[in-house]
């Protein structure tokens, strides 16, 4: 697990404090909350250097605060620069007091062990020898490390395959690490390590953490990996801090997605809050959110919950570019130009390939989704185009299709969901016949054959409004092979029409058929 030749090297000066010692030294606070906003957007890659900084900050702010008479020879600038700093370390400093604190106890000691390294080297005490070291920044650097070896290999090559192997390796020392802390009393680093252990495995569906589970020899694992996450969950909300916690809740969420348990899933997410407080937290967790939201929408539509399923993939799309926001790609834009340390921070962002999520599938559900939500508006647009505006994206998309004056075979997942869209509201029945392919779960999982229900039933609701001018009378077993549903569902599309007031017939039983009474139906 090695970095790029002069990588470290960089990444390291850009981190290091001397900027902001200097600016201190000067009494320079317009530089010092340049460089601490700098430090902040750096957050995920800063580890201890960034502990460090914000020590050091504190103590200075302290004493410039303290010195009155330094402070009213201040300058307009260096002033306001100085009370805003005051601000935004107080509110910042609040979530990291406890590594702080550790920090400078291990400051101290280590100061102290230098001076009895000097009294033994002097002959004047002999003290006994101690190895000192932070493991927990050891776990987290080979962690970085392991993901950065990934990013850098094609990950279609036997390279990165066999770079993956590695992964179990890092699992065993991260566990013993881990069970150290434990021993020593150390929950809170302990905490810090088993977030490192969970972000290895939320991700993985339960046949892929077997396969891992039985490469790590001489370690034992729980056989679930729900049980595995449990454990470890628990511990992090127990010690954790506030943003550890709220990490390790983001990957509770994801992998309880991937295991088909929404009902769960939901009620984390709500009794969480991460939806009112995800603006406030740094860019990774940020990501981290919007690939659960992604597993979110997916679950849900597997579960047949359409409308749930477009409420979270609705949030997602409208937060900006998908792939851009599941840190899948590199963002290039026309109108806005990136400095090559702002490109180089994203490229570090950026997720595995085997992490990635099925973007063509995403959109498909999306879409899918927003067709059976926009289902009165293609039928009635006059009478319903002012009830959700959310809905004007997939509109626009169904007019682009509807103007185009040839339209060849469906070639994507778009052009697929715009010709159902096309059939349906031409009262075509047969329409989604050759989409469902497009799925990757239609074997497993019941939606596909729903989906398919819900749009025979759309594609009748909108034969029966185009054509019912034309019928003084339909039979329900006619109605029922032309669409090819059972009677009763016939029926219930029948009644819903009716208390939808799209539809004004009668019954009659004795022949089994509605009369349409001389009603002329518009379609907008």
């Amino acid at each position: 697990m090695t970095c790029q030749p002069g990588e470290s090297s960089e990444s390291e000066e850009e981190l290091s404090d001397d900027k902001i010692s200097n600016a201190v030294e000067i009494n320079d606070w317009v530089n010092i909350l340049d460089s601490f906003d700098k430090l902040n957007k750096q957050l995920e890659k800063a580890g201890r250097v960034y502990i460090k900084a914000l020590a050091l900050l504190e103590g200075s702010l302290a004493r410039a605060l303290g010195n009155k008479e330094a402070k009213e020879k201040m300058g307009k600038s260096n002033a306001q620069a100085l009370d805003t700093m005051k601000r935004k370390l107080k509110k910042n400093n609040k979530i990291y007091e406890e590594l702080i604190a550790k920090y400078r106890e291990n400051q101290v000691e280590d100061e102290d062990q230098e001076a009895g390294k000097e009294e033994s080297d002097d002959g004047e005490s002999d003290i006994e020898g101690k190895v000192w070291g932070n493991l927990v920044a050891i776990v987290e650097r080979l962690d970085s490390e392991f993901l950065k070896s990934l990013q850098g290999t094609d990950p279609h090559t036997k390279d990165y395959v066999e770079r993956l192997r590695d992964e179990p390796l890092f699992m065993v020392v991260a566990q013993n690490v881990q069970e150290y802390l434990e021993q020593i009393n150390d929950f809170k680093s302990a905490a810090r390590v088993a977030l490192q252990r969970v972000g290895m495995v939320y991700y993985k569906p339960q046949e892929v953490y077997r396969t891992m589970r039985n490469q790590t020899t001489g370690e034992t694992y729980p056989e679930s990996s729900r049980e595995f996450m449990d454990n470890l969950v628990s511990l992090i909300f127990e010690y954790g801090d506030e943003r550890t916690k709220a990490r390790a809740m983001l990957y509770d969420i994801y992998h309880h997605t991937i295991l088909d348990e929404y009902p769960a899933t939901r009620d984390l997410l709500l009794t969480s809050n991460l939806e009112d407080e995800i603006q406030s937290m740094d860019l990774s967790s940020k990501i981290l959110f919007h690939r659960a939201m992604a597993q979110l929408g997916l679950c849900a539509f597997r579960a047949g919950l359409v409308d749930e399923a477009y409420e979270c993939l609705t949030e997602l799309y409208q937060s900006g570019p998908v792939r851009e926001n599941l840190a899948q790609c590199v963002s290039h834009s026309l109108y806005q130009e990136k400095t090559p340390e702002k490109e180089k921070a994203e490229r570090r962002r950026q997720m595995p390939y085997h992490m990635h999520i099925n973007v063509e599938l995403l959109e498909a559900t999306h879409l899918t989704c927003a067709f059976l939500a926009e289902r009165p508006c293609l039928r009635l647009e006059s009478k319903y185009k002012h009830l959700n505006p959310v809905l004007k994206t997939f509109r626009c998309l169904v007019e682009i299709s509807e103007r185009q004056a040839f339209e060849g075979p469906p070639e994507n997942v778009r052009a697929h969901i715009m010709a159902v869209t096309r059939a349906v509201k031409s009262g075509a029945c047969d329409s989604f016949e050759g989409v469902h392919v497009k799925f990757d779960f239609s074997g497993k999982y019941g939606i596909i054959d729903t989906l398919k229900e819900s749009i025979k039933e759309e594609a009748l609701r909108a034969y029966l409004l185009s054509y019912s001018s034309c019928y003084e009378s339909i039979r329900w077993d006619q109605m029922a092979m032309m669409v090819d549903l059972d009677q009763d569902s016939v029926f219930s599309v029948l009644i819903r029409m009716r208390d939808d007031d799209e539809l004004d017939f009668a019954w009659d039983d004795p022949t089994l058929s509605v009369v349409f009474r001389n009603v002329e139906q518009t379609r907008s």
